[in-house]
């Protein structure tokens, strides 16, 4: 009974759920261009704001104390996801670049509070919500950085493909983790979360973004 139960939430804690980040991210991504078509950039703003409205929904339900942590880090982690893409869609919208001066002192300057609140607080769903937000800007600013080194100095060329490649043997270490490492839900939950973020970066190394 304990190892089917195991099983179970290998399958649907871990591999689901990876699954499922990804799925939603490239879902909600692959949706901007028939926004923008028929409704164009009003459109695109009202979208945006939908999901940013979305986003603080499940980042509120991560927070309710009435939900056991394994809810909390679920939540927080949707919320996370969406956070996300509305950061990287309000920038596309704006013209702007998450390489720029303003945008890193930006990031460290939140990366810098966030920090502060980790540490004092004990908030599941907080910690997964800000971790997934923070993976996403960390690698989109790494990649992005890059391919900016790349354009001055052509001999790193191959840099892109063997960041993709290492994102491949880190999907694939994430999903030995799923299946042989970990002990608990929330630890397939944290295995979900690291397929999620090798499939972007894979994704960022060799088509050079989502938007």
């Amino acid at each position: 009974m304990k190892q089917a139960f195991e099983l179970r939430s290998k399958l649907v804690d871990g591999l689901l759920a990876g699954s499922v980040f990804v799925l939603l991210e490239l879902l909600l991504i692959l949706l901007i261009k028939p926004v923008q078509v028929i409704f164009s950039r009003p459109g695109l703003l009202v979208y945006t704001v939908s999901l940013m409205a979305v986003g603080v929904l499940c980042l509120e339900q991560s927070l309710s104390a009435e939900k056991d942590e394994m809810n909390q880090a679920w939540w927080g982690t949707l919320g996370g996801i969406l956070g996300w893409v509305v950061i990287e869609l309000g920038t596309w919208l704006g013209g702007q670049s998450m390489i720029g001066e303003t945008a890193i002192f930006s990031l460290m300057f939140i990366f810098l509070i966030v920090s502060s609140l980790w540490r004092h607080t004990r908030l599941v769903g907080f910690r997964y919500f800000a971790l997934l937000i923070f993976l996403g800007w960390i690698g989109h600013v790494a990649i992005q950085g890059i391919v900016l080194l790349v354009t001055y100095m052509p001999q790193l060329g191959m840099t892109l493909t063997i960041i993709g490649l290492l994102a491949g043997v880190g999907l694939a270490a994430a999903l030995l983790y799923n299946f042989f490492g970990t002990r608990s839900r929330q630890e397939r939950l944290d295995a979900a979360i690291m397929a999620w973020f090798a499939v972007m970066v894979l994704i960022y190394a060799f088509r050079g973004g989502f938007i």
